[in-house]
């Protein structure tokens, strides 16, 4: 049944039957079955949580093999995640609370958006809920919307919580009242809180500069030779199969060599480019892939610079104080980090 009331027109169901009980079980069951998560991953959005099977899609989409980085970042990376998850009881026999917080940083295009997607499948193939936080708005307030994100991360626990652009979310306005949320006396345990931002530097101290409230950083920085030659190879088993692309060890080494300071973003863009020319009928018989590579590697070196000559007209950014773990320093760094 549909009817106006103050210009809206809402629905209104009936469930008709001659037992009240079956109807009261059918109620019960179908609410239950609304609760449960069904290939969906919940997102807080606009002052409310729902649902999304899209989010659950890409996410279960993300492998590990796609991340590219140094096996032993990674390894280190994971280990605090899933170490986290699996060592309730130290954190009990220690009685400290069994929170935790890690922020992955670092420039636009280095691999943090999917290393969180691989974070989450992991975290939801070992049965821990992940949560996605989209945004703080709320017709209440942001302290409206922490209450809600909290009040459902506590309910969900043991679960992740996904805080992505950490530096957006959290605001002159709203820190104050976050780090109550994170300290507060209501508790959070079993709460791993994952975090990623492109600027650490604009996130208040208070916040990321102290243990118990973000433990760990990850530093996300452009990919050094090592790592650019692991996503070289990583393309080259992709295009093994093209008849149209001659990619040779020799031509690794040369990519490598030409692309120093490129993102992950950039080198990404190199491939992508290449290949649609290539793709272009008469560039096939004129061109080879080396050569159209290279040409492309010329032109993201010229945009690029561009672009870091408009940043450099910026004042440079004040670093946080804080232990950061490092891809490039992993066994200089990793002794210094704080349990």
């Amino acid at each position: 049944m549909q009817y106006c009331y103050h210009h809206i027109q809402p629905s209104a169901h009936f469930l008709v039957h001659d037992s009240a009980e079956r109807c009261h079980a059918l109620l019960e069951a179908a609410g239950a079955w609304q609760a449960e998560l069904h290939e969906e991953i919940l997102v807080f959005d606009e002052g409310h949580w729902q649902k999304s099977h899209d989010l659950w899609v890409e996410v279960h989409k993300a492998k590990w093999a796609d991340v590219i980085l140094k096996e032993e970042f990674k390894e280190l990376m994971m280990s605090d995640v899933e170490g986290f998850f699996d060592s309730e009881d130290l954190y009990k026999s220690l009685a400290v609370p069994w929170k935790r917080g890690i922020i992955i940083h670092g420039p636009p295009g280095n691999g943090k958006t999917i290393t969180l997607k691989a974070v989450m499948k992991t975290c939801s193939d070992r049965g821990f809920a992940p949560l996605y936080v989209k945004s703080f708005r709320h017709r209440r307030s942001d302290e409206g919307a922490m209450v809600e994100v909290f009040k459902k991360a506590r309910e969900m626990a043991p679960c992740i919580m996904v805080l992505e652009d950490l530096d957006s979310l959290i605001t002159d306005t709203n820190r104050s009242f976050f780090l109550n949320q994170l300290d507060g006396l209501e508790g959070n345990d079993g709460l791993l809180l994952f975090a990623s931002t492109n600027h650490l530097e604009k996130l208040d101290v208070a916040l990321s500069g102290r243990p118990s409230r973000f433990d760990r950083k990850f530093a996300f920085d452009d990919p050094d030779e090592r790592e650019r030659t692991l996503y070289m190879k990583y393309w080259q088993k992709k295009l093994e199969n093209n008849p149209n692309v001659l990619y040779s060890d020799g031509l690794i080494d040369e990519l490598v060599s030409k692309t120093a300071g490129f993102s992950f973003a950039y080198l990404k863009e190199v491939f992508i480019s290449s290949l649609v020319l290539l793709a272009n009928p008469k560039h096939i018989a004129t061109l080879s892939f080396s050569e159209v590579a290279k040409g492309q590697i010329r032109d993201l070196r010229v945009q690029m610079e561009k672009a870091k000559e408009q940043t450099a007209k910026s004042p440079p950014p004040q670093e946080n104080a804080g232990a950061v773990v490092n891809p490039r320093f992993v066994r200089r760094t990793m002794q210094a980090q704080p349990i």
